[in-house]
């Protein structure tokens, strides 16, 4: 762990390239599945996205989940 947090990678901090990357996958996850778009909707509002077919409470507790195991 320490060299991760103290080493560079062309001259760019390992760490900073780490959480980059990581933001990417999570930006895509978002944008391009079902269920990252239905995350966006609920969270975006709850109740139009109620009334558009998604199971709000689903969603959340998929979210919740995700976020406690990741």
């Amino acid at each position: 762990l320490y060299d991760v947090t103290q080493g560079t990678t062309l001259g760019i901090p390992t760490l900073l390239l780490i959480g980059v990357g990581l933001t990417l996958v999570a930006a895509g996850v978002v944008s391009k599945t079902r269920i990252g778009r239905k995350v966006q909707a609920v969270g975006g509002d709850p109740r139009a996205a109620q009334r558009a077919g998604i199971s709000v409470v689903r969603v959340r507790t998929v979210a919740l989940i995700v976020s406690a195991v990741g």
